[in-house]
This record gives C-alpha cells, sequence and structure tokens, in this order.
C-alpha cells in the first residue's frame, strides 16, 4: 500500500496534467486532499468491484490446469495480474 500511495503521489504531480493547474492554496487545503482521497477509493473501489470477463477466465483456468498452479482472482484487474504472471512464467 506503500508503494501503491507513493506512485501515486508521483502520478499526481509530476504527470497529471491536472494538478499544475491548481492553484497552490487549494493544493494545500486539507479538504482538496480529503476529496481528492475520496475520489482515490471510488476508482479503487471501482476497479476491484469489476468481475473478470469470461475470456479471462477461461485463458486463465486452462494456464492453471495446464501448470497446475491455483492462483486466487476476484477481479478484472486481479485476473488480468494472474495471467501477466502465469504467461511470464510459463511462456518464456
Amino acid at each position: 500500500m506503500a508503494d501503491f500511495m507513493k506512485r501515486w503521489s508521483e502520478y499526481i504531480t509530476k504527470k497529471a496534467l491536472w494538478y499544475e493547474k491548481i492553484p497552490n492554496d487549494i493544493k494545500h487545503s486539507p479538504k482538496f486532499h480529503e476529496e481528492t482521497a475520496t475520489r482515490i477509493n471510488e476508482v479503487i473501489q471501482k476497479i476491484l468491484s469489476e468481475p473478470p470477463s469470461e475470456e479471462q477466465i477461461v485463458t486463465i483456468q486452462k494456464m492453471q490446469e495446464e501448470h497446475n498452479t491455483r492462483y486466487g482472482y476476484d477481479c478484472k484487474a486481479e485476473a488480468a495480474f494472474v495471467e501477466a504472471e502465469l504467461n511470464k512464467r510459463y511462456k518464456s
């Protein structure tokens, strides 16, 4: 989580074009940080609640059967990670 927050902070302050348009007094406002945190939490919740696609499920199940693995995944993002890991491990 600490690594995630560090990367998110770097993204906002160095890569997000909208951040430089915000006046400094607003950037230092606790309300701004609360609203930003709320929005981040909403986006994370949305990402973590989207179910894996049928294609992801089929692909992962096939690879797991072939390699006798049992990686769990509950959302589309986790499925993408598991699929990438399986591909990396077994297609190299």
